[in-house]
């Protein structure tokens, strides 16, 4: 968890207040530089091994959200969803083909 949490400092750091932006400016900067001063560069705008691991690590992270968002989107609504003495019989929580014909099946 420690590990998340530094990653999505770092890539919070990295973004600025609008990451399409601060990426304009980096391409103007960058414009003319030669092979010798690009590691210079990259030192002095924290870009380095430490803000592409934070990426992946956060990457990996979230890739699944859309899962959990179905997953706890149909537990949340469960309660809803059944009505009085209403037995599930199947539920699928992960999005995507889990083999089964629906997300929910009852008695």
């Amino acid at each position: 968890m420690a590990d998340l949490i530094k990653a999505t400092k770092k890539i919070h750091s990295f973004q600025h207040d609008n990451l399409k932006n601060h990426l304009a400016n980096l391409e103007a900067k960058f414009e003319g530089v030669n092979q010798s001063s690009v590691q210079v560069l990259c030192s002095s705008q924290g870009i380095d091994d430490t803000l592409f691991s934070s990426a992946i690590i956060l990457k990996n992270a979230v890739g699944q959200i859309n899962v959990i968002i179905h997953a706890v989107g149909i537990l949340l609504l469960l309660p809803n969803i059944l009505k009085k003495g209403e037995i599930i019989e199947s539920l699928s929580l992960g999005a995507g083909n889990t083999g089964k014909q629906f997300d929910l099946e009852t008695n």
